[in-house]
């Protein structure tokens, strides 16, 4: 039996060796002065006439279309603009991921919408900049490059978090039933 499991370890540790870096295509480096906005900022969207909602950039992405900028989505659904306050105090979509290496069974994954930076000229205002720890994982991550389109997957994704979420450790007997999206408060992500 042991020298199975050592077979089967040395095969998995060959294969996972096996990808050199020409193996894969390089991701495009985003030059800091080609940025509208940087991580941490805080921008203020229009849900509907009356309504605001918020994001916060984390991440980056570039390819043939443009920049892409990732977004934390907040529940932040209010007729008042909002503060810096507002958004510590809101939270975000995300969901907990199964994960041996963690010592309570999951990583917190946040999840993450790519607005194509052309969407962010007309659409998307400034409100602050949060410094965001080192805690911050992708989970679910979509794009899009029109405003109905984020506006529909903030819709949904708060519909599915209506209901308390399935425990993490039930995606495999679930499997497509799983529905693991719940909140996560802001001020646990963010260096005070």
């Amino acid at each position: 039996m042991t020298k199975y499991l050592l077979g089967l370890l040395t095969l998995i540790l060959m294969s996972c060796g096996s990808g050199t870096t020409s193996d894969y295509a390089a991701r495009p480096t985003v030059d800091p002065s080609e940025l509208k906005f940087k991580k941490g900022d805080c921008l203020e969207f229009k849900i509907d006439s009356l309504t605001y909602g918020v994001g916060v950039v984390f991440d980056f992405s570039k390819d043939e279309g443009g920049i892409w900028y990732g977004l934390l989505l907040t529940d932040y659904e209010s007729t008042n603009n909002p503060t810096t306050d507002s958004i510590i105090n809101g939270r975000f979509l995300g969901r907990k991921i199964q994960s041996s290496l963690n010592d309570k069974g999951f990583e917190i994954g946040i999840d993450t919408e790519y607005v194509l930076d052309s969407l962010l000229t007309d659409n998307f205002s400034l409100v602050g900049n949060l410094t965001l720890s080192g805690k911050v994982r992708l989970g679910a991550q979509g794009a899009t490059s029109d405003m109905d389109g984020l506006i529909q997957k903030l819709e949904n994704g708060k519909e599915r978090r209506l209901n308390p979420p399935d425990d993490y450790r039930e995606h495999l007997t679930k499997s497509e039933k799983f529905r693991p999206d719940e909140y996560f408060d802001v001020r646990d992500f963010i260096e005070r």
